[in-house]
């Protein structure tokens, strides 16, 4: 994409900053660029405000698109948005000074409660020169994974290109920003390795740099409620919206849920089951541990774990990076009218320390043809009198939300009638909590509905 096509500001937006930006002596300078990005581990989503009017909200790992602003300054707040309420003024006032040909990132990293902002500019009045190569991109780099205190050390290789015999581009502290660096318009692979090592933290072959392109790379890191490991990942920033890469060295991030109503237990087999078992005896409405799987296709195989007879097998692709949970429901009717069906569910276990996350999924088979509307109102509360949190989640489906701390009452009706068909059902998440909630036949199997609440923190 080409650095220098037109960047355009809704009208009201661009000229509401123009009239409120600061007077000074530089009013003849052309345009500046600017992007705001949230880097915060384990933050909410974040408002930021120029001069006292809203620019933008964005959430981790995610930035407003390059902008042109004229070159002026201009005083930036940010707030913290939870899902009910805000906390206001998260770090001082800033000023921010925007000037002509320099694209300027303004960026929040650290943690929730130790929140950090950093300014980067990169100037690229060079590119204006006629004698400049124009084959060049220019690239930086820049620390904000707060879960790793180390150093690191960065390469940047060409595609396919390994560390044998290669010096380290960049080493760079936590909340460290690289110098700036030209290379041809190509494919390359970022690798990131703990300073001084050949341990390789980070790395992806699918680096696609085009002439004139202006990036940031920024490694960050977030936990999750389901391992003690921090996970690592770079975010890609150019022009427009922001790219997440996931970590080629990592594996797979599995769980299981059992929503096999009639079966005591199950085991689940990764290949054959003359093995050992990856999960062994997992109850009905249990969710396993987090299991890691090198990325490759497999065979899963789901016994009745008393008997092991299998009731499920299904085949997969593991990829990096991902955190899958495998949903397994209906009833086995024993093995004369097998309705146990599966589905793979991408989950949200990123732990928010200001509020809690929800994962809902449809395992209810007696209801297989009808979507699930999730209603979530405070404890005693009028379930008429909210619109659904999820609409008409389908049989295997699920979805997430986010709730602030407190103690509420869950309702499901079918999406087709309204009819309720549970509730109210209450629960109290904390702020930092992960919350599975799974709708499932009755224990032994069909109706009447009933769910199972698990409730994960770090």
């Amino acid at each position: 994409m080409n650095f220098y096509k037109v960047l355009f500001l809704s009208a009201v937006l661009f000229f509401s900053i123009l009239l409120s930006a600061c007077d000074d002596d530089d009013d003849d300078e052309g345009p500046g660029f600017f992007r705001f990005y949230n880097a915060i581990s384990d933050g909410p989503e974040i408002e930021l405000e120029l001069d006292e009017d809203f620019y933008s909200r964005v959430e981790f790992r995610e930035s407003t698109s390059l902008d042109e602003l004229p070159a002026d300054n201009y005083e930036a707040v940010v707030h913290y948005i939870l899902p009910n309420s805000d906390i206001e003024n998260v770090i001082p006032e800033e000023n921010l000074r925007i000037r002509e040909n320099v694209v300027f990132t303004y960026l929040l990293a650290g943690t929730a409660d130790d929140p950090e902002s950093l300014i980067i500019e990169t100037d690229v009045a060079d590119f204006e020169d006629e004698d400049f190569d124009e084959d060049l991109a220019r690239l930086r780099f820049v620390h904000t994974a707060p879960d790793l205190s180390a150093a690191v050390d960065i390469y940047l290789l060409d595609a396919g290109d390994d560390l044998l015999n290669q010096t380290a581009d960049f080493t760079l502290d936590y909340l460290d920003v690289s110098s700036p660096i030209d290379v041809r318009s190509g494919d390359y692979r970022i690798m990131v390795t703990t300073a001084g090592s050949d341990t390789v933290i980070f790395d992806s072959d699918d680096i696609d740099v085009n002439i004139e392109d202006v990036m940031l790379y920024s490694l960050v890191s977030n936990r999750t409620a389901a391992d003690s490991e921090p996970r690592l990942t770079m975010v890609e920033l150019d022009d427009g919206r922001p790219r997440t890469m996931p970590n080629e060295t990592e594996n797979t991030h599995f769980r299981f849920n059992n929503a096999i109503a009639d079966v005591a237990a199950v085991d689940v087999y990764l290949g054959d089951i003359d093995t050992a078992p990856i999960i062994a005896n997992l109850g009905f409405q249990a969710i396993s541990d987090e299991i890691k799987i090198a990325p490759d296709d497999y065979e899963i195989n789901v016994t009745i774990a008393a008997t092991d007879e299998i009731i499920q097998d299904l085949d997969i692709e593991a990829e990096s990076d991902a955190q899958v949970i495998v949903l397994f429901a209906g009833d086995y009717n024993a093995g004369l009218d097998n309705e146990v069906k599966r589905n793979l569910i991408s989950e949200e276990l990123r732990v928010i320390s200001t509020h809690a996350v929800v994962n809902f999924a449809h395992g209810a088979g007696f209801a297989e043809d009808e979507g699930l509307d999730v209603i979530i109102v405070e404890e005693g509360g009028d379930p008429d009198s909210v619109n659904a949190i999820l609409n008409n989640v389908s049989y295997l489906a699920g979805g997430s939300f986010e709730l602030e701390e407190g103690r509420y009452d869950l309702y499901l009706y079918y999406d087709d009638g309204n009819a309720r068909v549970l509730g109210p059902r209450s629960f109290d998440p904390d702020a930092g909590d992960v919350v599975n909630i799974t709708a499932t036949n009755a224990d032994g199997g069909d109706g009447p509905m009933a769910v199972k609440i698990i409730t994960r923190g770090l």
